[in-house]
């Protein structure tokens, strides 16, 4: 027998699975990060990734050299990702 399930069901179990017994419960209280760039001053704030790992996000818009480009900085604190066990789940879509 299969189970019908959605897509919103299976982020909330998987995000409930990776903060379960987490002292943080899904936040990750730390300071801001600052990153120069030659002129450019990047604020990176702290964030729970889709993983579950923790660490540090900022996206920016800049010119270098007379041209566009988008800075993006990535931090993240080696080991903070969870371990999830595999769950089985079988998703049927109806026709």
């Amino acid at each position: 027998m299969s189970t019908i399930v959605t897509l919103d069901a299976l982020r909330s179990k998987l995000a409930a699975r990776q903060n379960a017994g987490r002292p943080d419960n899904g936040r990750f209280d730390a300071p801001k990060l600052e990153a120069v760039i030659g002129d450019l001053e990047l604020s990176i704030d702290p964030r729970v990734f889709s993983t579950g790992g923790l660490g540090w996000y900022g996206r920016q818009k800049a010119t270098f050299h007379g041209l566009g480009c988008t800075v993006q900085i990535t931090v993240t604190v080696d080991g903070s990702k969870p371990q999830v066990n595999s769950m089985p789940v079988t998703v049927k879509v109806p026709a």
